[in-house]
């Protein structure tokens, strides 16, 4: 879930009534407050990341009305920019940004904690700004479960064919480690390796009598394999 603070309610209730508006991501976000303690985060167990936007009332010289990413915090602490975004980037010495970037990165690394600053009054085109913002967050979360979501699937596929052909080779701990990066291998290079070794089947290479039948015909395996990158 993404965890937004507000250290002002004019910011919690603009945010809330867009999103509630456009019905855009509300399951994952969770509004709140209260950072005062540590339980305040640390409760927040399935939090996947964090913003907290604030009015900044330090280091305002030569900086125009606006929101503005944090980028560094009191010379020392560096937020992860790595979500992609044209908005203004500045630093801040502000001791209450700083002691929530300490909390939060307990728990989360330095690239899902998002600080944004409200330079000025806070215009509806501001609000946009930010809602914007956060939408980019939750684009980025979902972006990243399906991400995580695919590894799952290629990495149970992995499982299942490499305990398949350890099985047929009467493979020994060595020989399952080497099938599944060899399985691995042929996954990520698009090489159809379950036709292979149906192949091998077909051939009477599979299964295999014994460990000393299944070194040759793992051998026959890599060589198809690493042969068809060829």
């Amino acid at each position: 879930m993404i965890r937004i603070i507000f250290q002002d309610k004019v910011f919690e209730g603009s945010i809330k009534e867009y999103f509630e508006t456009e019905g855009t991501g509300r399951e994952v976000l969770v509004f709140g407050e209260d950072i005062s303690s540590d339980d305040s985060i640390s409760e927040d167990g399935e939090m996947s990341s964090f913003i907290y936007l604030y009015n900044g009332t330090e280091n305002r010289a030569g900086y125009n009305d606006g929101v503005y990413r944090i980028n560094r915090i009191a010379d020392r602490y560096y937020p992860d920019l790595l979500l992609k975004s044209d908005m203004q980037e500045k630093a801040t010495d502000e001791e209450r940004v700083k002691e929530i970037y300490l909390k939060v990165s307990a728990v989360l690394p330095p690239h899902r904690i998002h600080i944004l600053e409200v330079t000025g009054e806070y215009t509806d085109t501001l609000k946009a700004d930010v809602a914007g913002y956060i939408e980019r967050v939750i684009k980025a979360e979902e972006a990243d479960r399906k991400n995580k979501t695919k590894e799952l699937i290629k990495e149970k596929k992995i499982s299942e064919i490499t305990e398949t052909a350890a099985e047929e080779l009467h493979a020994s701990e060595s020989m399952m480690r080497q099938i599944r990066e060899l399985v691995r291998y042929a996954l990520i290079a698009d090489i159809p390796v379950e036709d292979i070794l149906e192949k091998m089947g077909s051939e009477g290479l599979l299964p295999v009598a014994d460990k000393k039948e299944g070194k040759k015909s793992l051998g026959e395996l890599q060589r198809r394999i690493c042969g068809s990158a060829l």
